[in-house]
């Protein structure tokens, strides 16, 4: 990432052709079905997807009168997360992310 970044500043500056920028993208960032270059998902992308994130807001919000401030929330369901996946090598910023990513506006 920090030579794709140098090469492209470079280019930016004139100091560099675009191929040499082109050259130092990774081949995992290149797409298979379009033309597009992208970066890998980011762990909030990524965990944002999975799919028991509302059940367990859902869980959390009925065992606590559907009401609880949205801090006591994501601890509650990052708990959960982490005893049902195993998983606790996740910063729980992120984890706090994806719990806030999932709740629908009509909660709010």
């Amino acid at each position: 990432w920090r030579m794709l970044c140098t090469d492209v500043m470079a280019c930016h500056r004139g100091k560099c052709d675009v191929h040499d920028v082109l050259a130092s993208v990774p081949v995992e960032y290149l797409s298979d079905k379009d033309e597009f270059v992208r970066f890998p998902p980011t762990d909030v992308e990524r965990l944002s997807s999975w799919n028991a994130w509302l059940h367990m807001v859902d869980e959390a919000l009925d065992r606590k009168g559907r009401m609880l401030d949205w801090k006591e929330l994501c601890s509650v369901v990052v708990c959960r997360y982490k005893a049902l996946t195993g998983n606790a090598a996740v910063d729980d910023s992120v984890l706090d992310a994806c719990v806030l990513s999932n709740i629908p506006l009509s909660y709010v």
